[in-house]
Formats: C-alpha cells, sequence, structure tokens
C-alpha cells in the first residue's frame, strides 16, 4: 500500500495508527470493554425468546445510551455541526453496524450456543484488516495474511462439518448471521475510527445507542405494537438494563476510547478475550453442549487471531511482556 491519505482518515490521529503506535492504556481499556461484553450472549440467552428480537434490541439499546446521557451530553447538538462526510458515516454507523448488527447477532444467539456466537464474531479481524486497508491505509504483511487465511479456514471447517453431520440448515443460517454481524460490527470499527476524530467518544456513544435504538423500536413497534412490551416480565427487565448499562453503554465507552489509542486490527485481535470467557460461563453455568469439533475449531479461530496480532504489530506483545511505559 502507498502512504496517501486514507479514504475515511480523521485528521488528528490516524497516521499514529498507520505506524504502530500502540498505547497501554488503550490495550487495557480494550481488554476491559471484551471483558464486559463476554457476558452480553449469556444475558440474551438468559432473557429468552419471548421478547421479539428487535424490541430486546431497541431497548437494551437505549438504555444504553441513556446510561451514556450524563457524561455524554451535548451530543446531539455536536452532530448538527458534523460536515456532511461524518453525518454519512454516523448513518452508516447508526443503521449497519449498530441497529443492523444487534438485530444479527442476537438472532443467532437464539439459534446456536452463545459462546460459539462469540468465538465466530472473533472472525471479524480479519474483515477488519481488510477493511482498514481499503479505507484506512493500514497495511499488513503476510503473516498477517496467513492470520486471515487461517481464520477463514477454521469458518468453512466447522460449517462444513456441522452441516454435513447434523443434516438441517440451522448451523449455516446461525453461522451466516453471526459472519453478517462480524462483517457490519467491522465496518463500524473503520467508521467509528474516523468519528472519534471529530466526536468524543463519550457522544459517540450515546449517539450510536440511542439512534440505533429508536431505529430499532419504531421498526418494532411497526411490526409487533405496543402489546409486545407489556409482555416483558420484571425480570427481563432487569437483565434488559444489565445488558443496556453494562454490556451495551459502558463497554462501548471503553471500546471508543480505547480505540483512539489502537490501530483498528490491534483493537479488532484483542476481543478474542471475550469468547474463551463466554464459552467458558455457557457450558459450565448454562450447561450448553460444546463437542471436540467446537473446542478444535475455537483453538483454530483463536491461533489465527492471535497470529494477526504477531504479524500485524509485534510492538504489542513486547509492551506488554516488558511493561515498557
Amino acid at each position: 500500500m502507498s502512504d496517501a491519505e486514507p479514504i475515511l482518515a480523521g485528521p488528528a490521529d490516524d497516521a499514529g495508527f498507520r505506524h504502530g503506535r500502540t498505547s497501554r492504556s488503550g490495550i487495557f481499556g480494550m481488554l476491559g470493554a471484551w471483558v464486559l461484553w463476554s457476558m452480553d450472549p449469556i444475558l440474551i440467552h438468559m432473557i429468552g425468546p419471548t421478547v421479539q428480537r428487535s424490541f430486546l434490541v431497541a431497548i437494551a439499546l437505549i438504555i444504553g445510551g441513556l446510561s451514556m446521557m450524563v457524561s455524554g451530553h451535548g451530543a446531539f447538538k455536536r452532530i448538527l455541526t458534523l460536515a456532511p462526510k461524518h453525518l454519512l458515516l454516523l448513518a452508516v454507523l447508526v443503521v449497519l453496524s449498530t441497529a443492523g448488527a444487534e438485530l444479527l447477532y442476537v438472532s443467532a444467539i437464539a439459534i446456536m450456543n452463545p459462546g460459539l456466537v462469540g468465538v465466530l464474531l472473533r472472525s471479524q479481524v480479519a474483515f477488519a484488516v481488510i477493511l482498514a486497508m481499503v479505507f484506512l491505509g493500514e497495511r499488513f504483511g503476510k503473516v498477517t495474511a496467513w492470520g486471515i487465511i487461517v481464520i477463514l479456514a477454521a469458518n468453512v471447517g466447522w460449517l462444513g462439518y456441522n452441516l454435513s453431520h447434523s443434516g438441517t440448515t440451522g448451523s449455516l443460517l446461525g453461522w451466516a448471521l453471526a459472519i453478517g454481524a462480524a462483517v457490519l460490527w467491522s465496518l463500524g470499527t473503520i467508521t467509528a475510527k474516523s468519528l472519534v476524530n471529530v466526536l468524543p467518544p463519550n457522544q459517540l456513544v450515546v449517539a450510536r445507542l440511542t439512534l440505533g435504538g429508536l431505529l430499532m423500536l419504531i421498526v418494532s413497534l411497526g411490526m409487533y405494537g405496543l402489546g409486545a412490551i407489556g409482555q416483558i416480565t420484571p425480570a427481563q427487565w432487569v437483565l434488559l438494563v444489565t445488558k443496556g448499562v453494562f454490556t451495551s453503554g459502558i463497554t462501548f465507552f471503553l471500546y471508543f476510547w480505547a480505540l483512539r489509542r489502537l490501530r483498528v486490527y490491534v483493537a479488532s485481535a484483542l476481543e478474542q478475550v471475550a469468547p474463551l470467557a463466554t464459552l467458558f460461563v455457557a457450558h459450565f453455568w448454562l450447561r450448553q453442549t460444546v463437542t471436540w469439533h467446537d473446542v478444535v475449531f475455537v483453538g483454530v479461530l483463536l491461533v489465527g487471531a492471535a497470529i494477526v496480532i504477531v504479524g500485524g504489530d509485534r510492538e504489542i506483545l513486547t509492551r506488554i511482556l516488558c511493561r515498557r511505559k
């Protein structure tokens, strides 16, 4: 890749990202975000199928946005001052990478083991690297390319095994929904990286979650009416509020804050912490079945993500191991 100006790069920080500057605070902030997020699939599974998926997404996103409103006040006033280019990026972030991605994600959990959905979403790192190359001008070498190949091969192997042994299309549908969410979230990583240069992270969280939630609420009311909300039980409301505040609002704030201090593919690669925690909880708490080929798939995919880290930015490992200031 040449050093030409990236298509979506912001004016302030992206040069540092392209040349490999990675802060320790960004690393730990991103890890904290994904540890919190690891409980999100579990909460969705516990809420259960009686809540319409679109309402679940709408309510959780709105609660998440409102929970950050104090620190992110002024977000909507700030949005009105954005240039058309950034308004377009915000629209993509809200419609596709928030509302759309969340709907695909919660729909996948209704079909598959939530831990495996979390693992499938780690394929996002492959898509994020490719999109970052196209839109942000970030470069990657042969080792990173091999990591992407390993991730894609793991997906093909897992899907092929399940289709050949289950005899149903459930595995294909669940996989397609999870991968679709991963692609849209990868696009969100790219657009958010440019938007954090014109909107503070807390304001971007408020805008993304609230607008995405309102969009899904309008769609849900049009499809199901107010009666569907009245059917939500008190216990489900508690879980929805927990999801909104902790695994949406606080997680997104940490994510955007750390994103300004990391390169895009490093941010995505660090997500492999989340699926391990999710898979562990799903198996030992929810008693979800994990087969030997699921374990192999998880191992191969996370190895692929690790290869992306090593190939893309060796300095990140040096900083963690040596605790260099």
